[in-house]
């Protein structure tokens, strides 16, 4: 008799490594387990009203989706990035992956 073995992928986390998780394993239907209401990780729940990266934005993108304003020399805002991380996640359908208010509190 054949054993049947169902397995799951969870992803803890939906900040930036979230989200590019998430989408990579798209085809198995990850599950993306955040633990407040909003996806951005550190750039949601971490930053001061001032803070910006400290890198030009063409450095700090996800190769399959730049940033609209690309060649912007500005350093981005917290708010911008997570604008650019909200697009990504619509754009690449990541949203229905992700179950909000799911801490980890043990593996």
């Amino acid at each position: 008799m054949a054993v049947v073995v169902f397995s799951k992928i969870g992803i803890i986390g939906g900040g930036i490594s979230g989200l590019a998780a998430a989408k990579q394993l798209a085809e198995y239907n990850p599950i993306v387990l955040e633990a407040t209401d909003s996806i951005g990780g550190v750039w949601k729940h971490c930053s001061f009203r001032t803070t910006k990266l400290q890198t030009p934005r063409c450095d700090y993108e996800f190769s399959d989706y730049p940033w609209p304003l690309r060649d912007n020399s500005t350093f981005p805002s917290y708010t911008e990035i997570l604008d650019y991380l909200n697009s990504y996640a619509n754009h690449f359908e990541l949203f229905k992956f992700i179950r909000f208010n799911s801490r980890v509190i043990k593996i």
